[in-house]
């Protein structure tokens, strides 16, 4: 009796709450106050104040008017967003869309991959070589925020969120990206431009994660800083025209956007699973190939992809100061941003669109032959520096003579260049009073003579030797002499020409040096240079004034060895085809840069030069007054070549540098527009030092960047020169080697850590270790973890409470 008494009272004061409740709140408040309100997005035209007003009137919640797009964000009842569209001035209405990084899981069992590789793919250290690391251009990265690194430096940022600041990365994925694009030089995972200005865009937040709002605030934040790129390793899956306004005004000022294709690609390549803002025109969208040029299996597919970039197994910064790996189109992306940003370092005068261009046009072709849908245009990479001038190809008459009232025809001309296409002579043709003429108001009724000049220069500046024509109009009656043996004529006037203007450069703008007498062959042989120094001072010859007066040999007065005063044009050395053609097989040209200027640093040489040179087996010898280099024909491969020989002053950041006993240079060896970085020939190195010193500790040493140490090659003395031998181009110089024994360090000294041989370091830690507490669970899967942990706690709530209520009732 007393459960049923209990159970009728109950069940009054329950009907009574249930009518008390749905008095006060009306049936399904709850069910549906969230989901009547949405996030929208609203584009407009002309001026906002008015929309602002109206907006305020109907009670919208958290408006926010963009400062340079004509976006405003909101929240309205679902149902208003039919009304919105209705106003004049309003373009397009979208509702907010959720964001997700381009990362894939990482096998946490794999090793990191070797340090350098993705670095190598893309040529970065080539634009380093050159001298290009983006420097000046400012980057803004649309992510989860930076994390502090001892390995990095950022220039600034901005969190679109208030309580959030851009310096926590809840991620870790923000400052992996940062690291692809901008870690340090000699770090551990060397970025790709060292020095370009980072800035983090925090547009992820740990409590709401990232929606298509918090991007236009970033591009907007962006627009309004002055960024010169945008990378967005990130993804959205429907289109959002007020996201298109936005990245298309960032387009307008100026910004070069790049984003990632995304991860959803199929492992067959088929179908098409490219992204927004990737699948936008006016953003570059980004594939992902691994170490082996092989798209990545989760790589989207589709017609918008530009270019690809490595994005498998990516080291990079970790935050905590520590290291991961992570895949992703996510990791490709800022590949392809550090190389724009290179260069617009390079080509600063360039806008956004003509570096996308420079962008495809140097890309390395992959897949079908031109635009594919796996990989675009090509796997990114740095052109390295275009030294070599065009060449302005012309085999006919350099005199011509045009009878009374014919036609006036310019000769055509071809011009060809190691690296631009499609490169087209300029023609200008100059009248006898040296003004210039078009070929359409040349009388030829009138005798007189014009000079047909060609110009060509190509996309780096180089400019070509100008050809110049002359064209006679004869008097009326007169006509071109017959030629009697057309054959023999056209081969003797050729020869002739050839001959005279061969003989003109050589008498112009290069002298060459008889070898000297030969007391002891092989000792000349070995340092012509200190014999030519010998001659000089025993007055039997090799000054200045003797070496003007011979002239240059003809191939049949060949010699063993032969000294030269090259060619130079805009600071670099050439030698013409019959300088070569004078040395003996197995012989050695001794190029003398100092004698045209100490400034003088380079030497370029054609295809056809450096092929004459390995197949007769000649050794080059380039001589300045501090240093020699003594270069076999073995280090030579078949195609053009630019060697440099830069000074490295002692004002410079190297340690050590003003303790050298010798002068310090940078070594750069160029074929076929790329770095050669080994030799299978060793190449000779002497360095002249004070022969009144004790040269039995003078060692030559390399700067080995990566380790951040001079290392020891080794050396000896010989007649006032530290002599050694290298197969590969760096810093070299000569330091006593007992001030490193002083420091302890044994062969080296610097800012790093190494084990001498110039090999990276393992890592420390497994990459568990390395991911630390700071990687959190992709958005989606972290979304269902915490769906899932709160149905749990209900069910463990409800079981507890009906045990509970049980519990009471049987004890009662």
């Amino acid at each position: 009796m007393k459960r049923r008494g209990f159970g009728f009272k109950g069940s009054v004061l329950f009907l009574m709450v249930i009518l008390l409740t749905h008095l006060l709140f009306p049936f399904g408040t709850f069910a549906t106050a969230e989901a009547e309100k949405v996030d929208v997005l609203v584009t407009y035209e002309e001026d906002s104040s008015k929309l602002v007003d109206a907006f305020d009137r109907a009670n919208y919640e958290n408006v926010v008017v963009m400062g340079a797009l004509p976006i405003i964000t909101m929240t309205v009842p679902e149902q208003e967003i039919e009304r919105l569209e209705g106003y004049s001035n309003v373009v397009s209405v979208s509702i907010d869309q959720p964001l997700h990084l381009m990362v894939e899981e990482v096998d946490s069992s794999r090793e990191l991959s070797e340090y350098d590789w993705n670095n190598e793919m893309v040529k970065a250290f080539d634009a380093w070589d050159d001298g290009y690391t983006g420097n000046g251009v400012r980057v803004a990265v649309l992510d989860t925020g930076f994390d502090e690194h001892q390995d990095i430096t950022y220039a600034g940022g901005h969190s679109v969120f208030e309580d959030d600041v851009y310096t926590y990365d809840y991620d870790g994925h923000g400052t992996h990206v940062a690291g692809i694009i901008g870690a340090q030089k000699g770090t551990t995972h060397q970025g790709i431009a060292p020095n370009v200005e980072l800035y983090g865009v925090k547009v992820f937040s740990e409590s709401t994660g990232g929606t298509t709002t918090d991007l236009i605030s970033g591009i907007d934040w962006s627009i309004q800083e002055g960024m010169d790129i945008i990378n967005m390793s990130l993804g959205f899956t429907g289109e959002v025209p007020a996201v298109l306004e936005a990245i298309q005004e960032a387009v307008e000022q100026g910004i070069l956007v790049i984003a990632a294709s995304g991860n959803e690609g199929n492992e067959d390549g088929t179908g098409e699973q490219i992204e927004y803002p990737a699948k936008y025109d006016e953003v570059i969208a980004v594939a992902s190939v691994d170490q082996d040029l092989s798209r990545s299996t989760f790589s989207a597919a589709g017609p918008e992809n530009e270019v690809a970039a490595p994005g498998g197994f990516i080291g990079g910064l970790a935050p905590g100061g520590s290291y991961v790996a992570m895949s992703g189109t996510s990791q490709a992306t800022p590949h392809v941003t550090a190389l724009a940003a290179i260069l617009m370092e390079k080509y600063p005068q360039r806008s956004n669109e003509e570096i996308r261009e420079l962008l495809i046009k140097k890309a390395n072709d992959l897949g079908p032959e031109g635009r594919d849908s796996l990989y675009g245009y090509g796997l990114v990479q740095y052109a390295p520096l275009d030294i070599e001038p065009p060449v302005i190809e012309y085999d006919g008459e350099l005199e011509i003579e045009v009878e009374y009232g014919a036609e006036f025809i310019v000769p055509a001309v071809t011009v060809t260049d190691n690296v631009d296409e499609d490169i087209e002579a300029t023609v200008t043709i100059y009248n006898e009073e040296e003004q210039v003429v078009k070929q359409s108001d040349i009388d030829t009724t009138i005798p007189a003579t014009y000079v047909v000049e060609y110009t060509a220069v190509d996309e780096a500046g180089n400019e070509a030797v100008p050809l110049y024509i002359t064209i006679t109009v004869l008097e009326e009656g007169s006509t071109p002499p017959e030629e009697e043996d057309g054959d023999e004529t056209d081969q003797d006037t050729g020869k002739e020409e050839e001959e005279t203007e061969s003989g003109r450069e050589d008498e112009d703008t290069e002298s060459e040096v008889a070898p000297p007498e030969e007391e002891n062959g092989d000792e000349t042989d070995k340092n012509p240079g200190k014999g030519e120094e010998k001659d000089s001072e025993d007055g039997q010859g090799g000054g200045k004034e003797e070496e003007d007066s011979i002239p240059p040999p003809v191939k049949e007065e060949q010699a063993e060895l032969v000294l030269i005063q090259p060619e130079e044009k805009d600071g670099v050395a050439f030698i013409s085809d019959d300088v070569i053609a004078s040395v003996l097989d197995h012989g050695t040209l001794w190029i003398a840069l100092h004698s045209v200027s100490t400034e003088l640093s380079r030497l370029q040489l054609t295809a056809d030069q450096v092929n004459e040179l390995i197949s007769r087996g000649i050794h080059l010898v380039l001589a300045k007054d501090d240093v020699q280099l003594q270069i076999p024909a073995g280090a030579f491969k078949q195609g053009d070549a630019v060697i440099h020989m830069e000074r490295v002053e002692r004002d410079s950041e190297l340690p050590k540098i003003e303790q050298a006993q010798s002068a310090t240079y940078q070594f750069k060896f160029i074929q076929n527009g790329e770095s050669v970085h080994q030799f299978e020939d060793a190449i000779e190195l002497h360095f002249p030092v004070n022969k009144e010193q004790d040269t039995s500790d003078l060692k030559v040493y390399y700067w080995n960047e990566q380790s951040g140490l001079w290392e020891e090659i080794g050396g000896y003395e010989e007649d006032g020169f530290i002599v050694t031998e290298t197969n590969h181009f760096s810093i070299f110089t000569v330091f006593s080697s007992s001030i490193f024994e002083e420091n302890g360090t044994g062969n080296g000294t610097g800012n790093g850590t190494g084990n001498g041989t110039g090999e990276p370091q393992a890592e420390e830690g497994s990459q568990d270790e390395q991911k630390g507490s700071g990687e959190t669970l992709p958005d989606t899967a972290t979304s269902l973890y915490n769906w899932l942990t709160l149905g749990l706690a209900l069910i463990v709530g409800g079981v507890a409470v009906t045990t509970m209520r049980r519990w009471k009732l049987n004890n009662n």
